[in-house]
């Protein structure tokens, strides 16, 4: 079994702390990559720590945009063309040319809002996100546990979907919007970026 394997075992017993060491280890030993990232980001989501949990989403973010930025600059088709479906109000508004990229990435979206909106202060405002919130916590746990809980909360996961689209990708565009280091798209020291 592979560090990442490991991992995602420890998660899944909710063993956060010693998943958070395999995944350590895997980037001492492969270094480190946006799915990384992404799966820390999601340890420290389960361990209630939105915070830290968007950095490193953000982070990830930034690789996976440095990416597609490279994708552009030799004119891979299908990045282009991806680029070329937004409507042209929409690229008008975009922070940066590469900023079309995260409507393909709309998980990467998922992640960050989620991170952002799944607290206690949003479910005063929006006491129907809790429900939400709690099946993304056991999809993203991934020991099955979310299938009661949309039995539980009469949801499916197509109404959870349309309850993401509605509240929680707007919230995580406008975040990534935001925060992610525009300036410093050609830069993947993401460390130094949101960790400091």
């Amino acid at each position: 079994m592979n560090r990442i394997e490991q991992a995602m075992q420890a998660k899944k017993k909710k063993q956060f702390d010693e998943a958070l060491q395999y995944y350590q280890l895997h980037q001492r030993e492969q270094g480190i990559s946006a799915g990384l990232l992404h799966s820390i980001a999601k340890i420290y989501y389960l361990k209630g720590d939105g915070e830290i949990a968007l950095r490193f989403h953000l982070a990830a973010t930034h690789l996976t945009l440095y990416m597609d930025q490279i994708l552009l600059q030799n004119e891979d088709e299908e990045a282009l063309q991806a680029l070329k479906r937004l409507p042209s109000e929409v690229r008008k508004t975009l922070p940066h040319d590469v900023a079309g990229m995260l409507y393909v990435h709309l998980n990467a979206i998922n992640h960050i809002a989620h991170s952002l909106l799944d607290r206690p202060a949003t479910w005063q405002e929006k006491p129907e996100l809790q429900p939400i919130a709690k099946l993304y916590a056991a999809r993203v746990l991934g020991d099955g546990s979310e299938h009661a809980l949309y039995e539980q909360y009469n949801q499916t996961p197509e109404s959870m979907q349309q309850v993401e689209q509605k509240y929680y990708l707007p919230a995580g565009f406008q975040y990534a919007f935001q925060q992610i280091k525009w300036q410093s798209l050609g830069n993947t020291d993401v460390r130094a970026l949101y960790f400091t």
